[in-house]
């Protein structure tokens, strides 16, 4: 392998082909071939084009990319789908569901997590009463 920088290396890619290996800060490395795209158009004043969403094993944006392949933006996420890196959007974020940027909550399916607490502010609809207590697990 060859070094082209401190956080690139070229790598083989699934096609044979040889790709660039990104590596995070925090020496995490994030693979941008060999990946499931979401094709997103995007409309501005100057056109359209397409921007590729990046997902990881969880289903969490890690990055997009241009047509070209160049990133645009890089994400990172703490447990709780806390954003450490990027921005909150109104798109798929934290293991594939979508955030609300004008709260900050992330929406999961039937209700909203908050990701500073790690918890759900709404109540669960399913109770400790409605099944056996021996069968209900608490979790946060």
């Amino acid at each position: 392998m060859t070094w082209l920088t401190r956080t690139t290396r070229r790598v083989p890619a699934c096609d044979g082909t040889l790709r660039n290996k990104i590596f995070w800060p925090s020496s995490l490395p994030v693979w941008l071939c060999c990946v499931a795209l979401i094709g997103l158009w995007v409309s501005s004043a100057s056109g359209q084009s397409i921007t590729y969403i990046h997902t990881d094993a969880l289903g969490s944006v890690v990055a997009e990319s241009d047509a070209n392949g160049n990133v645009i933006k890089r994400y990172g996420y703490e447990p709780y789908a806390a954003v450490v890196a990027g921005e909150i959007t109104d798109r798929p974020g934290y293991s594939g569901h979508v955030s609300d940027a004008a709260t900050g909550l992330s929406y999961m399916q039937q209700r909203y997590m908050d990701p500073q607490l790690g918890v759900f502010p709404s109540v669960d609809p399913v109770t400790a009463y409605e099944q056996p207590t021996n069968q209900f697990s608490r979790y946060r």
